[in-house]
C-alpha cells in the first residue's frame, strides 16, 4: 500500500525571487489605488558608454562583469509616493518606480529602519515576482539594505504600517537599471542569463557531478553600488561554525559601501544539464562587512550580514596554504551572471611566469609569487562576471581567487588566481590577511576540511533517493534503493523556507505525494533518517 501526502499550502504563495523573508503579503495591487509613479532615466551618454562596455571587455583583463546603471534618488515616505487607509487597521505607503529599458530593477536603501510590526515588499505591477516581505529583523547594523532585481522596468515598493505606528526610517538611495537580460527573458537579447560562453558547462554536467557538494560553496555576487557581477565562495574557519566568511576578489569589493550593498545569490543553477529555466532558485542574503583587503594581492574577505538558512544548504569550502602547485585545478563561477559554470584543468597549475613577463596588472614586482596561472583550460573558460571565482586542487580545497586574465572560449589561456597562500599572511595588518580571520584559533594549520553544517555533504546517501516524474503535475512518488523510508522524516518547503507538510512514511521504498493545490514552482524535500539529512529539489510545472 503507498502512502498518500496530502500537502497543505499558503493561501498565498510567494514566487521564486527570495530574499530571506519574514512572511506576509503584499495587498493586491489592483485591489487598492495605485501608487504614484515616478520616472527616472539614464543620462544619453551613460547609455552609450554601457552599450561600449556590453561589447569590449573590461580593461586590464579584470573579469568583473558590468550589467546595471545605478541612478540615485532620495525618495522616502516622508515627501514621495503615497499612503492609503485599508479596512485593516494598516496604512500602506507606495510609490511605482519606473526606468524605460530596464530589463530589470533593484533598489539600494540607503535608509532602512523599521519598527516592529512594519513590513515591506517590493514587486512588479502584475505582482509575479515579489521580495519581502522584510521586517526590523531585516535591519542592518550598517542602516543599509540592498535587494535582488525584479524583471521589468517598473517596481512598486509597499511598507505597510500598523494605524498609530511610527515605521521608522526609509529612503530609497539608488536604483540598479539593468542594461543586459539578466533574467534571460529576451531571446534576442545576447547577455545574461544562458549567455556565458559556448563552452562553458553546467556545474549540473558530467563534468560536475564529483563537485556536487563543493559547489555550495559559490555564490554570485551583486555589487548594487557599482551595478556589476562577480562570483565570491563561502569559507571554513578553524572554529568550524558556520561563521558566513565570504572570499572574492579586491577588485569586486575593495570598500565597505560595496560590501554592504552586495546581494549574494546562492544555489543560482538549474536542476538539469544544459537548462536555462530559473524558475524557483534565486536565494539571496543581503549586505555584507569588509573584513580584510588588498590591492596587490586582489583578494577581499568579507561577512555576510546573515547566515544563509538551512534551506540554501551553504556549504563552507575547505582550503590549503600550501605553496605546492596544485597537480589539477577546478574553477565554479558564474561568467556572464550566467548560472553556475565549471571549468577545469587536468594540468599543473604554474607560477614560472612570474618572474618573466608578468602581466603588469598583477603588481608582479611587489610580490612575485602571488598568483597562480592555468595556462590552458583543458574545459571550459572563465568570463566577466567570474572574478573572484575560487580556484580548486584536487582535494577539493581552495587554493585562490580569480583576479582576471585572457582566457575565452576561442583561446582559454592565461587566467591569474591569488594565491591562498600568500594572501594568508603576507601582510602583519589583519586587515590585509586571511589569518587572524579564518584562524581564531591560532591552530596554524596547513589545511582545512570544508564544514557542513547541515549534514547533506553524504553524496551516497542524497544519490540514493530520487523522485519521479520531476518535473510534476499533480503528483510525485519518493522512492530509495535499500534504505528504509519507514519512520523517516520527510518535509516540504517552499523557497522562502516556509514548511508546507511534514510527513513519516509507513511503507518502506515508496511514498507518494500528491502536490495538485501547490503553485508551479521549486520545492525542497527534505528527507531524515536518524541523524542523516538528505535534499531533493522538487519542480511543479504545469
Amino acid at each position: 500500500m503507498k502512502n498518500f501526502f496530502l500537502v497543505f499550502f499558503l493561501v498565498f504563495s510567494l514566487p521564486a525571487i527570495s530574499q530571506i523573508s519574514r512572511g506576509g503579503k503584499p495587498f493586491a495591487y489592483e485591489g487598492l489605488k495605485k501608487a504614484v509613479v515616478y520616472s527616472v532615466e539614464i543620462p544619453d551618454k551613460e547609455t552609450q558608454l554601457l552599450k561600449s562596455m556590453q561589447e569590449t571587455e573590461l580593461p586590464e583583463r579584470k573579469k568583473v562583469l558590468k550589467y546595471a546603471y545605478t541612478i540615485s534618488t532620495d525618495y522616502s515616505p516622508e515627501y514621495h509616493g503615497e499612503w492609503i487607509e485599508t479596512k485593516e487597521s494598516v496604512k500602506i505607503w507606495r510609490i511605482e518606480l519606473e526606468s524605460k529599458g530596464a530589463y530589470a530593477l533593484g533598489i539600494l536603501f540607503s535608509e532602512f529602519k523599521l519598527n516592529p510590526g512594519c513590513m515591506l515588499f517590493i514587486y512588479d505591477p502584475k505582482q509575479e515576482n515579489i521580495l519581502g516581505g522584510f521586517n526590523e529583523q531585516n535591519n542592518k547594523a550598517s542602516g543599509i539594505l540592498p535587494t535582488a532585481m525584479i524583471p521589468g522596468d517598473r517596481i512598486v515598493v509597499e511598507l505597510q504600517v500598523p494605524v498609530g505606528t511610527d515605521y521608522g526610517s526609509l529612503k530609497i538611495g539608488s536604483i540598479s537599471h539593468a542594461f543586459i537580460d539578466v533574467f534571460g527573458l529576451h531571446d534576442s537579447n545576447a547577455t545574461g542569463i544562458g549567455a556565458s560562453g559556448s563552452c562553458n558547462k553546467d556545474v549540473n554536467c558530467e563534468y560536475g557531478t564529483d563537485w556536487q557538494v563543493i559547489k555550495r560553496a559559490v555564490c554570485r555576487v551583486q555589487i548594487n553600488a557599482t551595478g556589476e557581477y562577480c562570483t565570491g565562495t563561502l569559507i571554513n574557519n578553524s572554529m568550524e561554525d558556520g561563521k558566513a566568511f565570504l572570499l572574492t576578489a579586491n577588485h569586486c569589493i575593495d570598500k565597505e559601501s560595496k560590501a554592504q550593498s552586495a546581494v549574494f545569490y546562492f544555489n543560482f543553477e538549474t536542476d538539469f544539464c544544459g537548462d536555462t529555466d530559473t524558475s524557483g532558485i534565486i536565494q539571496t542574503v543581503s549586505s555584507a562587512s569588509l573584513l580584510a583587503t588588498s590591492d596587490s594581492l586582489d583578494f577581499s574577505l568579507i561577512l555576510l550580514s546573515e547566515e544563509p538558512p538551512e534551506n540554501y544548504q551553504p556549504y563552507f569550502s575547505g582550503w590549503t596554504r600550501s605553496s605546492v602547485p596544485s597537480s589539477m585545478a577546478t574553477c565554479i563561477h558564474h561568467p556572464w551572471g550566467d548560472l553556475k559554470k565549471i571549468s577545469i584543468e587536468n594540468d599543473p597549475v604554474s607560477a614560472s611566469y612570474q618572474s618573466n613577463n608578468a602581466p603588469d596588472w598583477l603588481y608582479p614586482v611587489e610580490f612575485p609569487g602571488a598568483y597562480w596561472r592555468i595556462e590552458r583550460w583543458d574545459i571550459a573558460t572563465t568570463e566577466p562576471g567570474s572574478s573572484g571565482s575560487p580556484l580548486f586542487d584536487k582535494n577539493q580545497w581552495l587554493i585562490g581567487n580569480l583576479s582576471g586574465g585572457d582566457a575565452t572560449c576561442s583561446n582559454p589561456v592565461n587566467d591569474y588566481f591569488a594565491k591562498f597562500s600568500v594572501d594568508w599572511d603576507q601582510y602583519v595588518d589583519s586587515s590585509k590577511q586571511l589569518a587572524h580571520w579564518l584562524d581564531p584559533l591560532n591552530l596554524d594549520p596547513l589545511f582545512l576540511n570544508g564544514f557542513d553544517p547541515y549534514n547533506v555533504a553524504d553524496s551516497s546517501f542524497y544519490d540514493r533517493f530520487w523522485v519521479y516524474p520531476n518535473p510534476a503535475n499533480d503528483f510525485f512518488i519518493l522512492s530509495t534503493d535499500s534504505l528504509n523510508l519507514q519512520g523517516a522524516l520527510i518535509n516540504l518547503y517552499n523557497l522562502q523556507g516556509a514548511m508546507l507538510g511534514s510527513y513519516r512514511p509507513e511503507e518502506e521504498k515508496e511514498a507518494f505525494f500528491y502536490v495538485s493545490d501547490l503553485q508551479p514552482g521549486v520545492y525542497i524535500l527534505k528527507i531524515q533518517i536518524g541523524d542523516i539529512v538528505g535534499r531533493k529539489k522538487i519542480i511543479i510545472s504545469r
